[in-house]
């Protein structure tokens, strides 16, 4: 199905649109990017909350995000301001580090459209878009002039089918009346029931519940892989953070927004296990974290028995990982073509740290994935979701 069947298919629909300006100078009755982004997303018929204005503070567009993203009252989030490379602009980073995937293509084009208007200074533009979780984030310039081209000749022609794309195209209406653009939930799934809280040493088949000896019913998901490895986890102990994982505080925030902890020992060594929801249903997704400088070993448990996590510097090893030659031909099929270190692998995907830059590997082509702290926290946030 090509580009415009699926424009056909996704239509027109209304989406639930957040507006937040980020300045520090600006105030409600000065800012004239807020209402020009009101007036286009109501002209097109979306849902508008906003302006909100935020100061240039990373801190706080980072919590206005994660606060959306986690809240449901928007579909779509549009931050205005800080994307220039002065010190005191910070959106970019601040929005980077939480995305769990990222949509190149926006910033590439607002790039070149910024070109044919200003010339060579558009390289100084930082706008992006990706998902933070289900939250659809769109980062552009703070100037009236940006906003409206950002806004009319890319947001606004493709947001209905990027909400399509991402499977949040509104349920059928069978009123039998005019077609609505409300939107409309989908139905919750039935939550899956969980065990009480566990205490002390507890394996696999007690966090699942006692069953009858009959029933041999092996566990599934991360439990399938604790029961494998023959562990248990204690409830009764905490381990620190390594030093570097502890002073990253967009990580900091992903590891802290877990809602259960425990240690369980690996070949020797302790890890701790991160839960979100929890630590008591197979479905939940759990990060382990181990020692080492400076950010330790990570382990997403979940996705197992692939060796998906981060590679501990100076020596360690992720489950089943090896150098990285070797690995990259066993995750990629195709060898790293440049030199680097080991830094993550996930699923089909190397992650190499190159100096301070960490760079994306699929076999085909290298994505510069930013900083080793921006990569590390975009990591555990993709995989304590999914």
């Amino acid at each position: 199905m090509g580009h415009t069947d699926h424009h056909a298919k996704a239509g027109q629909r209304a989406a639930k649109v957040e507006v937040v300006i980020v300045s520090t100078s600006r105030h409600a009755g000065s800012d004239r990017s807020g209402p020009a982004l009101i007036e286009g997303l109501k002209g097109a018929g979306h849902h508008v909350s906003g302006p909100s204005i935020l100061p240039d503070d990373g801190g706080k567009i980072a919590a206005k995000v994660k606060e959306l993203a986690a809240g449901g009252q928007a579909e779509v989030v549009i931050l205005s301001g800080g994307t220039g490379l002065s010190r005191r602009d910070g959106t970019f980073e601040a929005v980077s580090a939480l995305f769990t995937r990222v949509i190149p293509g926006f910033g590439e084009l607002f790039r070149m459209l910024s070109f044919q208007e200003i010339g060579a200074a558009a390289m100084l533009s930082r706008a992006t878009a990706g998902l933070v979780g289900e939250l659809l984030v769109f980062v552009i310039p703070g100037s009236p002039a940006a906003c409206e081209l950002a806004l009319k000749k890319l947001i606004l022609p493709e947001l209905p089918h990027l909400l399509w794309e991402l499977g949040k195209e509104p349920a059928a209406d069978t009123s039998g009346g005019a077609e609505s653009t409300a939107i409309q939930a989908a139905p919750e799934a039935e939550a899956e029931p969980a065990a009480e809280a566990p205490e002390g040493r507890v394996s696999a088949r007690q966090i699942l519940g006692e069953k009858p000896e009959e029933d041999d019913t092996p566990p599934v998901g991360w439990l399938k892989t604790l029961a494998d490895w023959g562990v248990e986890l204690r409830f009764d102990l905490r381990e620190e953070l390594p030093e570097g994982l502890a002073r990253l505080a967009p990580a900091l925030d992903v590891l802290q927004s877990a809602g259960e902890q425990a240690t369980l020992e690996l070949g020797g060594e302790r890890y701790t296990a991160f839960g979100f929801p929890d630590l008591r249903r197979a479905t939940s997704k759990v990060l382990l974290i181990g020692q080492g400088a400076p950010y330790g070993e990570i382990i997403a448990l979940h996705r197992q028995p692939k060796p998906v996590g981060v590679h501990r510097d100076g020596g360690g090893k992720l489950v089943s990982t090896g150098r990285l030659s070797r690995t990259s031909i066993e995750v990629t099929g195709q060898d790293y073509p440049s030199d680097g270190r080991l830094f993550a692998t996930d699923a089909e995907t190397l992650y190499v740290r190159e100096g301070d830059t960490v760079w994306a590997w699929d076999g085909r082509q290298r994505r510069r994935e930013g900083s080793v702290g921006s990569a590390l926290a975009s990591l555990l946030l993709r995989w304590s979701q999914r």
